[in-house]
């Protein structure tokens, strides 16, 4: 009995972990951090804005289909701010948005939501970990 006990509280603090991994920690800033996976599942659903935040040449070598390119310098923040709202001015749609790595894609999010947009995912992994089409 206290093997089964063990075992059922083991799964859920793992579930638990797992679930809380997925998540922003930041609570300032309300987006949500996925894995390619994830994303993936979710483009094809349909209904979502995809945002690639890299350099025009890191684009031209290869993106995800349908994607938008708007990029964000680290060093120049209200740059990016400025485009996207110009690039996707709806802040209530669903918008994922990446990098090659993560790094810039998670400055991204952190900026869009300084503005106001209510429903960001962040591709942790980038094009990194994105194995699945591109062009």
């Amino acid at each position: 009995m206290i093997r089964k006990v063990i075992a059922i509280l083991s799964v859920i603090v793992i579930l638990s972990t797992l679930f809380c991994a997925c998540r922003n920690e930041d609570t300032q800033y309300n987006f949500v951090k996925i894995s390619a996976a994830e994303a993936k599942e979710m483009l094809d659903k349909g209904g979502y804005v995809l945002i690639d935040v890299r350099k025009q040449e890191e684009y031209d070598e290869k993106h995800i289909p349908g994607c938008i390119l708007v990029t964000i310098d680290k060093e120049d923040v209200e740059a990016f701010k400025e485009a996207i709202v110009k690039s996707a001015p709806d802040k209530n749609a669903k918008t994922i948005v990446y990098c090659k790595a993560g790094f810039r894609s998670e400055i991204a999010a952190k900026a869009m939501c300084t503005l106001g947009y209510t429903d960001v995912y962040d591709l942790t992994e980038g094009m990194d970990g994105w194995t699945y089409e591109v062009e």
